[in-house]
């Protein structure tokens, strides 16, 4: 399997490629969780939404209903991957008081092939 490097990069005038299995699968999660439902053409309902929760007030009720929706969607859009669990975490900035400003997302996935599972992080902050 192929795919261009994020973040993109030139080299003597052509993109980067990877041939790297788990940066691509990696390179897919955090597509996926980065980008916001309705920003995907033809694909509205693509995306873990990752940015608007943000915004969203701390309640164990709505982060554990955002954890199952990503966990559903993301086995469906994300192929040749098993996500084993998804830890999100929203943390506060010292500089805001008491408001959250960013959210740590955990994500452990294992391939089809492997038992071995692996982690991704991805700190989602209200700059981008």
């Amino acid at each position: 399997m192929i795919a261009l490097k994020m973040p993109f990069n030139y080299v003597n005038g052509s993109t980067s490629d990877t041939y790297d299995y788990f940066k691509i699968i990696e390179q897919k999660i955090v597509n996926f969780m980065v980008t916001n439902y309705g920003e995907r053409v033809m694909r509205p309902n693509y995306g873990g939404n990752a940015y608007n929760m943000l915004f969203e007030p701390v309640s164990d009720l709505i982060w554990a209903d955002y954890r199952a929706t990503v966990l559903s969607e993301i086995g469906r859009v994300v192929s040749g991957v098993q996500i084993v669990d998804i830890v999100i975490k929203p943390e506060a900035m010292p500089y805001m008081g008491d408001a959250w400003s960013s959210v740590q997302v955990n994500v452990q996935y294992r391939l089809p092939s492997s038992n071995a599972v692996r982690t991704l992080d991805v700190t989602l902050t209200e700059n981008g």
